[in-house]
């Protein structure tokens, strides 16, 4: 049957990712994170999410440190760790990723285990600006119309907000979200039951 082709799928693509783990592949890490993270294939385990994120963030991998970094932050295998997700945030953007930089300056912005710092919390923002990330232009956005750690400026608040609706990096976050919602929700047959 067609579910059954797609647990045989699942479990040969687990065992390439653990023998890529045993290679030293931190992508293969990151991917094993991933499946246990959301629990495809496999019961979710956040504890395993965890060991496997943590190997591929040893070998600075952007996408394991950014998720090692949202455990931490919303503990979800120990204690809450703000200052612990922070530097996996910091870190994955250095290594490439801007979304660490974006999730790094929500720290500066709220408060959140460091003193409020808008200076600091616009400087990452404006780091993770891309055409894949519309809410990072949001938060520069805002900085601009609230002079939050940049001189206050209409002018430059309505140019994001311009960009901000470029319909192709909305329309990519739409997908995105839509395509999370199918996948996470019942089908019809399941809510029949």
């Amino acid at each position: 049957s067609a579910a059954s082709d797609v647990y045989k799928r699942q479990e040969e693509a687990i065992s390439l990712f653990e023998q890529g783990v045993d290679c030293d592949n931190a992508l293969s890490a990151y991917n094993l994170g991933m499946i246990y993270f959301n629990g495809n294939g496999v019961n979710q385990n956040y504890d395993l999410a965890f060991k496997y994120f943590k190997i591929g963030a040893d070998k600075n991998n952007p996408l394991a440190l950014n998720m090692l970094g949202y455990i931490y932050e919303k503990g979800l295998v120990k204690n809450v760790a703000y200052k612990k997700a922070m530097e996996c945030y910091k870190c994955a953007y250095e290594n490439g990723l801007k979304l660490g930089a974006y999730n790094y300056a929500r720290f500066f912005e709220n408060g959140v285990a460091v003193e409020q710092n808008f200076d600091v919390a616009f400087k990452y923002y404006y780091a993770s600006w891309d055409s894949t990330n519309p809410m990072s232009l949001n938060k520069i956005r805002m900085c601009y119309y609230n002079g939050f750690g940049v001189e206050q400026s209409k002018e430059k608040g309505d140019e994001m907000h311009y960009l901000m609706n470029n319909v192709d990096a909305w329309n990519r976050l739409d997908y995105y979200r839509k395509g999370c919602l199918l996948y996470t929700s019942p089908s019809p047959r399941d809510r029949q039951k």
